[in-house]
């Protein structure tokens, strides 16, 4: 049951993905619309959002580690818990289905990052921006992991009744 986490990983790491860059973008509006309103630069202003930024910039990491953190999580997983080798055929249908919607999803990001408004605030993450460019690559090597994980147990074992 493995390949089945990396539908939720997909939809974590794209939701932060996009959540991240929005709020960055965000804070950039907000910056530069207190900077217009107090009428030029303001240096407590700049400050602050150079604090805000040095933030956010830790979350371009973090996805990643997030990313590869829950992909290996998701293979211990499978190999710890039991399971009967004909579950194996479920997670061939997983990985077909996996690897045919994390391009459209990979390619959802470059479509939201191409935006104009969003593009100057996008280059601003080169970890997302690689983890997404390679995203089919990586969840077709972490989905054989995990086939090779839940085989590896040597099959069930039962479990008597009490």
């Amino acid at each position: 049951m493995g390949n089945i986490d990396l539908f939720y990983l997909l939809i974590t790491v794209f939701g932060l993905g996009i959540g991240v860059i929005l709020a960055v973008a965000l804070s950039n509006n907000v910056v530069a619309g207190l900077n217009q309103s107090v009428g030029g630069s303001n240096v407590y202003i700049q400050k602050a959002a150079a604090d805000v930024n040095a933030t956010f910039l830790l979350f371009d990491v973090a996805i990643v580690e997030l990313f590869f953190g829950l992909s290996l999580l998701s293979i211990g997983t499978a190999f710890l818990i039991r399971s009967h080798p004909i579950f194996y055929f479920f997670n061939l249908i997983a990985i077909i289905i996996v690897m045919a919607v994390a391009p459209s999803i990979s390619n959802a990001f470059f479509d939201f990052i191409s935006n104009p408004s969003i593009a100057s605030t996008a280059t601003i993450f080169p970890n997302t921006i690689i983890l997404f460019e390679n995203l089919p690559l990586f969840l077709l090597i972490i989905s054989i992991l995990i086939a090779v994980a839940t085989l590896a147990k040597g099959g069930s074992q039962t479990v008597d009744a009490l």
